[in-house]
């Protein structure tokens, strides 16, 4: 059983966003969890909840925060889980659950700054109106930038249509967590 956190140091960033798709990913290979706040990762994967949980395909189930405990391998283990992916949004804590953990940025000075000094994996989710742009973000970083992830979203399609570029580039973190 494995656990990938996702986190960021500030809200808006698109944590759940990431890690909604990531658990869609992992759901591919084996049973997943996705755990965070419920309702909204229940509006961004188009589904919605009944008795505290929702499933968003016969291999992933989304639990609330508040209804589990992360560290319990117990829980895990009773529903058949292998895989734990983490909506940990701002909490500090994010980086600090066993398993691996993710930092997820917009493009901004401060946020990269940050990405700079962290020694993990960083997504970068970018965002129109910031000075930075797609191709100043791709160049440095080497992030591929996609707009039908929004509009996948935004359409209620996210479990049924995984844009192709999103699938790609969190590729290397969900073949990372399923081969370990």
């Amino acid at each position: 059983m494995t656990v990938t956190t996702f986190y960021s140091p500030k809200g808006g960033s698109g944590t759940s966003t990431v890690a909604a798709a990531v658990a869609l990913g992992m759901s591919q290979a084996g049973s997943t969890a996705l755990v965070g706040d419920l309702h909204e990762l229940c509006a961004i994967l188009g589904t919605l909840p009944h008795d505290g949980t929702a499933q968003a395909n016969p291999a992933l189930i989304v639990l609330d925060e508040n209804d589990v405990d992360v560290r319990d391998e117990s829980t895990w283990e009773a529903l058949g889980i292998d895989n734990v992916v983490v909506d940990a949004g701002t909490r500090p804590e994010g980086d600090r659950i066993n398993g691996k953990a993710v930092l997820v940025v917009r493009p901004c000075f401060l946020a990269l700054r940050k990405a700079t000094q962290v020694h993990r994996p960083v997504v970068l989710v970018i965002e129109d109106g910031r000075a930075l742009g797609r191709s100043d973000v791709e160049g440095a970083l080497g992030v591929p930038v996609e707009p039908s992830i929004a509009r996948a979203i935004d359409a209620g399609i996210l479990t049924s249509r995984v844009p192709r570029m999103l699938s790609r580039a969190l590729a290397p973190i969900v073949e990372g967590v399923t081969t370990a």
